[in-house]
């Protein structure tokens, strides 16, 4: 038998909420503004029919790797969802009892994380994929987890990008 999952990549306050860092730095959040209602209401139906939601969280602190460390310092990245700043934190969503949530450091959330392990465990073996940065975090999420042996669904109107990066995201 076959079982199912849903990933919620990075729905942060720094990259989803007018008070976070993205929408301060000028970016469009219309894309996202959008797309949030339709993500919470389809949370909340696989929350409620028992079907497991993994939260994902993109982290910066002094614990971040190496090679991630340097492509903020030559690339000029402003670093987001720095660890304590509150932008690391969760917007829209309050995870139910038992809801995952992976902190991560690289843009997708297998990498030094048990997350394959644990839905393995669980006999997952489709994942729904859905949440922000569709061209960074979503898609390298949905090209690691086919790797890790799992089939990927997408949802493409549950996912979405700053309103610059309509382009990537399409």
């Amino acid at each position: 038998m076959n079982y199912s999952a849903i990933l919620i990549i990075d729905m942060q306050v720094d990259f989803c909420s007018p008070d976070g860092l993205s929408a301060k730095r000028g970016r469009g959040m219309q894309m996202i503004n959008e797309m949030l209602p339709r993500l919470q209401e389809f949370c909340q139906f696989a929350q409620e029919y028992g079907v497991p939601v993994v939260f994902t969280k993109s982290i910066w602190d002094d614990g971040a790797p190496a090679n991630i460390k340097k492509l903020h310092e030559t690339s000029g990245i402003v670093t987001v969802c720095q660890r304590g700043s509150g932008g690391e934190e969760l917007y829209g969503f309050l995870p139910g009892r038992n809801d995952m949530v992976i902190e991560k450091y690289y843009f997708e959330p297998f990498t030094d994380t048990d997350l394959s392990v644990r839905l393995k465990r669980r006999g997952i073996s489709d994942l729904f994929i859905t949440g922000v940065r569709t061209d960074i975090c979503v898609d390298v999420t949905a090209k690691r987890a086919f790797s890790e042996g799992f089939n990927v669904h997408v949802i493409s109107d549950l996912v979405a990008n700053s309103d610059e990066r309509k382009d990537q995201h399409e």
